[in-house]
């Protein structure tokens, strides 16, 4: 294509992966009715006795959680526990009380209550322990991160702290007009944006006018094997869809959204619109389905692996902040689903196609100044179409199947350009909403609780407790980007030395 400018590959390493436990669902409370309690005929003045599994009670109360609505999206939002992966997983402890008292009357309940008491205590610190694991133990980088990434940057003449954001900085803003999109790469670029012939092996960062890294073009792993691992995945996704559409549950509109029209499947953890809390999201039978295969898919598992460890290496303070802050989520809320063991990222989409090229959209939802990964798979030529636009960066970019790219979706509007008839395209994504880092920061609230009947003036200043003056959140969440000159000094101020190859 006329305009192009080409990037030259050099060699790049596999980067590892990360490992950790899962969560299981439990309850908050467990609303016991009378009538579950059976009692024996007693004689009068003998001991009443209880013979009920109190553990098998409890296991029937999770099935009583309320489910919350996430209007933001179309999704709902529910506590229990709906797709099941080959992940290793965490019994969640129920709510820890008091330690009995050594006075008790009875001292045979009394042994009993502190057995069951330090149980319990146990269970929690399993849980701990196990978020620990998922979120603290740091992943390996290459050595050579600055080299890889930075060494032929492209350059826009934008500053990130010009980006759009919504109020809080916590998601992104609802953008403007999106259009439907034609075979408009040529007219974009008589527009003045610049088409960048990428060949998605050779690692590169977008950098803004102060030369922060605010978007990567992370590439592939250097090992014989992607081209089947990423094959592989397409298959699994496109026989999930096949099978889902030839059951006959599949709606129409379940095909459409503003993202364009095709299979989307969302799976993990979010928190928006209606829903009071973060809630695990939920799913229709067909849905349940979809994932229930392809979740526990290798291929799929070792694609998320990877874009988790290419967020690591290309913005390493900001990776830090999610596993601070998710970890303080999953630890406060056990029944939260980890979708992948070896990802730091809390939600994602399976993009299932047969032609997934979306329309003009920005993923309000997300962290602003977080980072979304996408990987794209299918059989077309990506110098024909398949392109990625980044609208507020002016930027045209080849992306060929296989190939990952980090964006901050929440903040800046993107696309692609159609394939070709006949051709397929599908994309896997992994992302974390704004939602779950402020529910986090108003010490697991919402803002009407964490303000409480405060009205007027006095509801402003308490809201500014937490979100802060006007742009002071967002210059904090664009400082973790990393500039050529503060990769190393912040890859090892995240990473220990120990684990640095």
């Amino acid at each position: 294509m006329p305009g192009c400018q080409r990037l030259t590959p050099f060699d790049s390493r596999t980067m590892p992966t990360r490992t950790g436990r899962h969560f299981r669902a439990f309850a908050d409370h467990t609303p016991y009715q009378l009538r579950d309690f059976h009692l024996p005929t007693l004689q009068q003045g003998a001991p009443i006795r209880l013979t009920n599994d109190f553990d098998q009670l409890i296991q029937s109360a999770v099935l009583l959680q309320d489910e919350a609505h996430d209007d933001a999206e179309g999704m709902t939002l529910s506590f229990e526990e709906s797709v099941d992966t080959s992940a290793e997983r965490a019994v969640s402890p129920p709510r820890s009380s008091p330690a009995p008292s050594r006075h008790a009357g009875d001292m045979g309940i009394d042994k009993r209550r502190r057995k069951d008491y330090h149980a319990r205590r146990q269970k929690e610190r399993r849980v701990k322990q196990a978020t620990i694991e998922h979120y603290g133990r740091r992943t390996r980088t290459t050595p050579d991160v600055k080299a890889r990434l930075f060494k032929q940057p492209i350059r826009v003449q934008l500053d990130a702290a010009e980006l759009p954001h919504g109020p809080g900085a916590w998601i992104g803003k609802r953008g403007g007009q999106e259009a439907e999109l034609s075979s408009e790469a040529q007219n974009l670029i008589d527009l003045g944006f610049q088409c960048v012939c990428w060949d998605g092996r050779t690692p590169c960062s977008i950098l803004d006018k102060l030369d922060r890294g605010i978007a990567f073009l992370a590439g592939r792993p250097q090992t014989p094997d992607w081209d089947r691992v990423v094959s592989g995945m397409a298959a699994t996704m496109t026989n999930a869809r096949l099978e889902a559409e030839g059951s006959g549950c599949v709606d129409p509109k379940d095909l459409r959204s503003r993202r364009g029209e095709f299979m989307a499947v969302p799976a993990g953890v979010s928190f928006g619109g209606g829903s009071q809390k973060p809630g695990n999201l939920n799913h229709s039978a067909w849905q349940r389905k979809v994932l229930n295969s392809v979740m526990k898919d290798k291929d799929v598992q070792r694609v998320a692996g990877f874009q988790s460890s290419c967020f690591a290496s290309s913005a390493p303070k900001l990776y830090e902040f999610y596993c601070q802050e998710l970890s303080k989520l999953f630890a406060k809320h056990p029944h939260l689903r980890h979708t992948f063991k070896n990802s730091v990222f809390p939600a994602c989409t399976f993009n299932c196609g047969p032609t997934t090229c979306t329309q003009r959209h920005v993923d309000f939802n997300n962290l602003p100044f977080g980072l979304c990964a996408i990987t794209a798979l299918g059989d077309f030529n990506p110098k024909q179409g398949g392109h990625l636009i980044l609208y507020g960066l002016k930027l045209i970019i080849e992306f060929p199947p296989g190939s990952t790219v980090l964006i901050p979706s929440g903040a800046i509007e993107h696309g692609n350009v159609p394939i070709a008839l006949g051709e397929s395209r599908l994309s896997f994504t992994q992302y974390a909403a704004g939602g779950l880092f402020r529910w986090v920061t108003y010490g697991f609230k919402t803002i009407g609780d964490a303000v409480g009947k405060k009205r007027g003036r006095a509801a402003k200043e308490g809201r500014l407790t937490y979100d802060l003056a006007e742009g002071v959140r967002w210059n904090d969440g664009i400082s973790l980007f990393s500039t050529p000159a503060s990769i190393d000094a912040d890859r090892r101020s995240v990473f220990s030395k120990s684990t640095v190859a």
